[in-house]
């Protein structure tokens, strides 16, 4: 009896070994979750936690408490350059971004983001809101490694439209509410596996709209119904944060999920489109109570200093980091938190991992240099933001806009002038002290041109997009119309131009490779004024030819394309005299694959 005794008291205790570990083993943690909010023309003073007296932002400012606060992190000076920072880790001329719109904005397809890398490592990823690096299907996140995205339509903040992997779809409600719905819910269905939901919004970029209700809470404090528009949209974010934050706690995920708060530039003194409205400078020091220099767009501290909060309850105290840092810093760092290196196919990081910055070891930080260029460059001869690059040999170092800083000074290079700041003595860029620091300024003279040359020489600096025809997973291929440069003559490079088709020769070339031979359908999709008027296209020796005719969408005709890169020529061939254009406006050209019998 004793000897069954023990063999049962054995047998217990191994069953409750294997039982144990059979617990420990499902109850291993998952690898951390990442929620990346990142919203859109937000400046580092757009925020009550930094002093603004005339907005209310209780939810950031009370996760800005509860995280690692980094008071010295920089973006781009506009948006598709940042993202294009984010989103790859890359400095964004390097990638095939240089500006925004007009062909500028498409983050090269040979770019991994960091979206890509997770989802490989078994994340579940997914993007809502404003994507902005690039537009045809190809560029699109559900092809960049995003599993869900749901893409909404530029600017439309109210009755909100989005395009969930491909297809559209009417959400309504106020954007901002429609895409934390979506994040939230998007977070809850994938809880029980690590997520990366990157939720980038779009206010408060212009044009200006919010709900009545917060607009009118800024209104009875006296201030101008533009700053009180703005004012309401940031709140409008403040209380969605609020909700994505509530969520977390009360799902139990707010322990493994890694918040990441910040913003893609600084702000702007006037709303989008037209016509404008502007601020006054009284609401402009209303909006701006640290008076840094400059705004949105430019290479001042106002044009690129954000607001950059990283919260993870339990394993990163609360505290102001004052350390430089940038948004190409974040590929790098997601990846070291999430234990996964960079592909060592991967094009080369120039961002370093903050992590250790994040547990608090900020003695051990080795200073760095961060380089800062304006979105876009100058050459001899432009006009202007409309201006088409006619080559890249135009460009040179010696009159760009270009900023190189370290953790003591910045040194900006406005166009063939030299200023140095020592930042954190002098946040507003108020004194020159190039003339006492002639050592600091030399060294960084020298870096900065050879960084700047370095770029030029590389690739995919200041190039135009790439538009791919015959992809396989694709039936079409939609070359999109986003420039608004003249096109009277033959103007090379970019995308489409949309408007000023006027007369005959009228033309613009764009790049197209074709990554499969085949029989291809072409159509043009515009709106037509001069309705006797006809077009070509002609991509490498083959040309089609067609009157535009009465609708909106011209058939040009189907043409045998073989494998290679080649120069795509839209031209207006012939066109009766008219004081009217031809078109009022190119949306596109449409190149579908034709199926063999």
């Amino acid at each position: 009896m004793r000897k069954f005794t023990a063999m049962l008291s054995a047998s217990l205790v191994l069953l409750a070994n294997i039982f144990m570990t059979s617990c420990i083993k499902n109850e291993e943690p998952l690898p951390p979750n990442f929620l990346i909010i990142f919203t859109d023309d937000q400046g580092y003073d757009d925020l009550s936690h930094h002093g603004n007296l005339y907005l209310e932002t209780p939810n950031i400012d009370r996760l800005a408490c509860e995280s690692v606060e980094f008071s010295n992190f920089h973006a781009a000076p506009l948006c598709a350059p940042s993202r294009a920072s984010l989103l790859s880790g890359r400095q964004f001329l390097k990638t095939g971004v240089w500006g925004v719109h007009r062909g500028h904005d498409y983050l090269n397809l040979d770019e991994t983001t960091i979206a890509e890398v997770l989802q490989k490592n078994g994340y579940a990823t997914g993007m809502m809101g404003k994507w902005h690096s690039g537009h045809p299907d190809a560029w699109q996140p559900w092809n960049r490694g995003f599993d869900h995205a749901w893409v909404a339509k530029l600017y439309q903040h109210g009755d909100c439209l989005v395009t969930y992997n491909g297809m559209e779809q009417h959400r309504g409600g106020w954007a901002t509410d429609t895409l934390t719905e979506i994040a939230i819910r998007f977070m809850r269905e994938h809880a029980d596996e690590p997520f990366f939901c990157y939720l980038p919004y779009m206010a408060p970029h212009g044009q200006w709209r919010a709900p009545e209700e917060y607009i009118d809470k800024y209104r009875s404090k006296n201030l101008s119904e533009e700053l009180s528009t703005v004012n309401a949209m940031i709140d409008h974010i403040d209380v969605n944060v609020g909700r994505l934050m509530e969520f977390l706690d009360e799902s139990g995920l707010a322990k493994n999920t890694i918040v990441i708060y910040t913003a893609d530039n600084g702000p702007i003194d006037q709303t989008h489109g037209a016509p404008p409205n502007t601020m006054s400078e009284k609401d402009w020091e209303q909006r701006n109570p640290s008076k840094l220099r400059g705004r949105k767009g430019s290479v001042w501290e106002n044009g690129t200093r954000v607001p950059f909060f990283v919260r993870w309850p339990g394993k990163y105290e609360a505290s102001i980091v004052d350390k430089n840092a940038h948004l190409i810093d974040l590929f790098p760092s997601i990846l070291d938190i999430a234990g996964l290196a960079v592909p060592t196919d991967n094009k080369p990081i120039d961002g370093l991992s903050l992590r250790s910055l994040f547990e608090g070891d900020t003695e051990n930080w080795e200073d760095r240099l961060i380089f800062g260029p304006k979105d876009e460059p100058y050459w001899p001869g432009r006009e202007g933001r409309n201006s088409v690059l006619p080559s890249k040999s135009v460009i040179s170092y010696e009159n760009q806009v270009l900023t190189v800083r370290n953790q003591e000074f910045k040194l900006v290079k406005y166009y063939d002038a030299y200023h140095l700041f020592s930042i954190p003595n002098d946040p507003r860029e108020e004194h020159d002290v190039i003339q006492e620091n002639p050592g600091v300024a030399e060294m960084m003279k020298k870096e900065l041109k050879q960084w700047y040359e370095e770029i030029l020489a590389s690739e995919f600096s200041y190039t135009h997009p790439r538009f791919l025809i015959g992809e396989e997973h694709l039936s079409e291929t939609y070359i999109y119309a986003c420039a608004t440069v003249s096109t009277t003559g033959n103007v090379k490079g970019g995308a489409l131009s949309t408007s000023n088709w006027l007369e005959k020769g009228d033309a613009q070339t764009v790049l197209v490779e074709v990554l499969k031979s085949g029989s291809y359908h072409f159509s043009l999709e515009a709106t037509v004024v001069n309705k006797e008027a006809s077009v070509s296209v002609s991509i490498g020796d083959s040309w089609i030819e067609a009157s535009v005719g009465e609708g909106n969408i011209t058939d040009l005709g189907q043409v045998e394309l073989s494998e290679g890169l080649y120069e795509l020529e839209l031209r207006i061939t012939d066109a009766s005299p008219s004081k009217e254009p031809v078109f009022k406006e190119v949306k596109g050209i449409i190149v579908r694959k034709v199926k063999r019998l």
